[in-house]
């Protein structure tokens, strides 16, 4: 062991019997998701005897991770091994002024602005004015491609422009 290495990295720890060996090898093969997979191989090391930081070593992982992953199991079995959602941050709209955005891309632009096709400034300008929320541009596009309204579009028409040309 190295000098440095700790009583607890030594240390064996408990590995709740959930599954056998084999059985952990047999639900690792069968895990489509390589993260997931990793864990399952990680707690059948664990639970064969090898050390924290052995496991750690050998999976490319903190020993802090291969705990929690091994407390994860302990306690929920291999759903404990699959990842936790991420929620992310809350819309800036809600259900009602994200309805009323949709609708105002779909209706189009009115001749008053001058401009023939909706831009990202114009929209997220659109969105300040009316509901308060700062968007980036990028954002924009993001909110756009979430409520199925494609960024890109065939050429428009200017408002004022002479049909017969």
């Amino acid at each position: 062991m190295a000098q440095g290495e700790s009583a607890m990295a030594r240390a064996r720890l408990p590995v709740s019997n959930h599954l056998s060996a084999e059985d952990l090898e047999a639900a690792a093969k069968a895990e489509p998701v390589g993260r997931v997979r990793a864990r399952i191989l990680a707690i059948r090391h664990l639970w064969r005897g090898h050390s924290l930081a052995d496991t750690a070593g050998l999976f490319g992982l903190r020993e802090t991770q291969v705990r929690a992953y091994l407390h994860r199991y302990n306690a929920e079995g291999l759903a404990g091994l699959r990842d936790r959602p991420h929620p992310g941050a809350r819309p800036k709209l809600d259900a009602e002024q994200t309805a009323r955005f949709r609708q105002r891309v779909l209706d189009g632009l009115p001749a008053a602005l001058g401009v023939s096709a909706w831009r990202g400034a114009t929209l997220r300008a659109w969105l300040r004015e009316t509901f308060a929320v700062e968007y980036s541009t990028p954002g924009i596009y993001v909110l756009l491609r979430r409520l199925g309204l494609a960024s890109l579009m065939p050429r428009p028409h200017h408002p004022e422009r002479e049909v017969e040309a």
